[in-house]
């Protein structure tokens, strides 16, 4: 099993390599990077502690974290039910 399982990560991971670097190349070749240190230079005028705790701990931020936990425990769900056939068979080896 160790060996197809190799070939097949082997396969997924150059397809995705390959993936990633024509996307790269599609975004160059249509717009060449340039660098503009104005566009991430902080400014001071728009740095305020109260919107940013407000932003974190606030209503909004809350109903993201809970979001967040949601989407987790989704993933945990399927996963648990995905694997929970196999769980003897993968751990026996």
């Amino acid at each position: 099993y160790q060996s197809f399982f190799f070939d097949i990560c082997r396969a997924v991971v150059s397809l995705l390599v390959l993936l990633v670097v024509a996307g790269v190349g599609a975004s160059v070749f249509q717009n060449m990077p340039q660098f503009v240190g104005e566009r991430i230079r902080p400014q001071l005028s728009r740095i305020s502690i109260t919107k940013g705790w407000s932003r974190m701990f606030g209503v909004q931020g809350f109903v993201e974290f809970l979001k967040s936990l949601g989407k987790l425990g989704f993933a945990v769900v399927v996963l648990g039910f995905t694997l929970s056939e196999d769980h003897r068979r993968l751990l026996a080896g």
